[in-house]
């Protein structure tokens, strides 16, 4: 496992947010986690993008395209005066910087939805989550003038199914000086996720028999044995104390935490959503998990539906609109969920608010959220 770099700035002098239940005063740090520097070099970038690969189609059909989007005759006639030839066939189109600056919002959300189609676009099909909220910090970390490249991404940020994203890192890599290390910073940025930190409040005037149940009875190998010492160590503290939540976690995901799996060799299956979320208290791996259908027949054996999720340890399935399992999670406590997103080696094992985790998946369908608790509970 290679261990992150995590970067401080979104928590230097802020107050944690106080979420209290059950489960006891749950203090939640947003953080952001970058990618770790060997994989970076994975995500590609072309110095004269981007291009837009409409794949082998007639132009009739990427006129057609450009109007139900809701662009302007005129603009669509520079789009297509734009084409770069292709020894394949496939139409691909250079777009003019202030063409592709001055599209609406709306317009980009429409037309990229139609370039996601085509695995070819990388960024429309995988395109970054962005929270409007909080960009401004993120992007102190990647250039000493903000305020151009924060400008720009706004520019070019599209809404889609309740969340902000963005597809365009050409344009800022250009803005930004257009170098490797400038590129280096940009890929930084880009595969930053939206994590948090917890840990558990223990004051001199906590009651802690509560906590201490929810977790114990809520997490196979968490023991109360165990937690009472660690809960009562902290309460007889002059000020109270806290404890990580990773003490409260059983063993594979407490190991597993804010690390990236290595990638895998000879044909080796990496880890994913659903044998993270399945197998979140095995100790054992079992490769059939991975398989949606293996995956959906265990469900339905050994899980029900639940209105909202109260335990921990409760599934999180986001469905898309056809209704194909498109994500799983594990509930903590409150909004914060255990994850880990997608089978990429670039992805780690999380903690997070569960509508960051939910904006992740929603980029080219709304989601529906299902709560599932296992039977024996």
């Amino acid at each position: 496992m290679i261990a992150f770099k995590q970067s401080q700035e979104a928590r230097r002098g802020n107050l944690p947010e106080v979420q209290s239940g059950p489960w006891g005063d749950m203090l939640v740090w947003d953080m952001q986690i970058h990618q770790p520097t060997e994989y970076e070099g994975f995500i590609k970038l072309s110095p004269q993008g981007p291009f837009w690969n409409f794949g082998q189609v007639g132009e009739e059909r990427v006129k057609e395209i450009f109007t139900s989007s809701g662009c302007s005759a005129e603009e669509s006639k520079t789009l297509m005066a734009s084409q770069v030839p292709q020894k394949d066939g496939s139409l691909v189109i250079q777009p003019p910087e202030p063409i592709l600056i001055s599209l609406t919002s709306d317009v980009r959300s429409r037309l990229y939805l139609e370039l996601a189609k085509n695995r070819g676009n990388t960024f429309q099909a995988n395109p970054v989550l962005i929270d409007p909220t909080k960009l401004a910090i993120q992007l102190r970390t990647i250039a000493p003038n903000p305020a151009p490249i924060r400008e720009m991404i706004q520019k070019l940020s599209y809404p889609r199914h309740g969340y902000t994203y963005f597809s365009d890192p050409e344009m800022i890599w250009r803005l930004m000086g257009g170098g490797d290390k400038e590129k280096e910073t940009l890929f930084s940025f880009l595969t930053t996720m939206h994590a948090v930190m917890v840990s558990i409040s223990v004051k001199p005037d906590s009651e802690i028999d509560m906590p201490i149940l929810y977790w114990a009875l809520s997490m196979p190998g968490v023991r109360v044995k165990d937690l009472y010492p660690l809960f009562e160590s902290q309460k007889s503290l002059s000020k109270g104390g806290a404890i990580p939540i990773t003490y409260l976690l059983p063993e594979p995901a407490r190991n597993s935490l804010y690390t990236t799996a290595l990638i895998s060799q000879g044909g080796e299956r990496s880890a994913d959503c659903l044998s993270t979320a399945l197998l979140f208290f095995s100790p054992e791996p079992d490769p059939r998990v991975s398989n949606p259908e293996f995956a959906f027949k265990f469900v339905r054996e050994h899980y029900y539906e639940v209105a909202r999720p109260s335990l921990a340890g409760d599934l999180v399935l986001l469905m898309n609109d056809q209704g194909i399992l498109v994500h799983a999670a594990v509930h903590l406590a409150g909004d914060i969920v255990y994850s880990k997103n997608g089978m990429s080696t670039s992805q780690p094992w999380v903690l997070m608010h569960e509508k960051d985790m939910v904006g992740l998946f929603s980029a080219l369908s709304p989601m529906r959220v299902y709560y599932m608790r296992w039977k024996d509970w």
